[in-house]
């Protein structure tokens, strides 16, 4: 799932073969698009203490925009949460910047507050993880898409596709012993973009402590 402010999902995709070929999830035939996506999670694992005995989960819902440029490895989050505490309910701008495959910059700005980045350890995502595997076709209305699955330690996750690895749906579930939990992102009304200047910094953006 994804670094942010609350609980978003950032990932990229290589694979095993397929009905349509090898898919090849780390570019897709639109480097630089935005889509809308809506996120609504119930007890969902957010995080646990260095022994993974004190957890913490989350239940909401997010909606907002995302902007993806492959070409630049970049990623922007326009996003509102409302979580099932009203008075947690926040809006913010999330920007990611890759330097190379395994760290980026994240600039994080909420309504009406200052912009903080920080450095941190994390892959390049264009949604799909890297290790995903590639396990068949289905058809979406009558849209061929891929399916993909991905295991970690504390999620099970399942991906669809367009052919050309532009997510579709993203479900992922807790897994044991964690509690019960589980997330659906999907994402609507695809865009090309043009203009990288939705990746510009407001003029002021406090740089933190690294983090590793």
């Amino acid at each position: 799932m994804l670094p942010r402010c609350g609980v978003l999902l950032i990932f990229v995709a290589s694979c095993v073969g397929s009905s349509w070929g090898a898919p090849e999830c780390t570019a897709s035939l639109d480097p630089f698009y935005s889509a809308e996506y809506r996120l609504v999670y119930a007890n969902y694992l957010l995080s646990c203490d260095s022994n993974g005995e004190s957890c913490s989960y989350t239940t909401g819902l997010e909606t907002g925009i995302i902007y993806v440029d492959s070409t630049n490895m970049s990623q922007r989050y326009d996003m509102t949460q409302q979580l099932y505490d009203p008075a947690m309910n926040q809006s913010a701008t999330i920007w990611s910047f890759w330097k190379d495959d395994y760290s980026a910059t994240l600039c994080t700005q909420f309504e009406n507050s200052i912009c903080y980045c920080m450095d941190t350890a994390l892959p390049w995502s264009s949604l799909v993880p890297p290790q995903a595997t590639y396990i068949g076709q289905v058809t979406i209305g009558s849209a061929p898409c891929g399916i993909w699955t991905n295991q970690t330690n504390t999620l099970s996750s399942e991906y669809i596709t367009t052919l050309d690895c532009i997510p579709v749906s993203i479900l992922s579930t807790n897994n044991p012993p964690y509690e019960q939990g589980t997330s659906q992102m999907s994402f609507v009304n695809y865009h090309k973009e043009t203009d990288t200047s939705i990746f510009n910094l407001p003029p002021r953006c406090i740089h933190t402590t690294e983090k590793k």
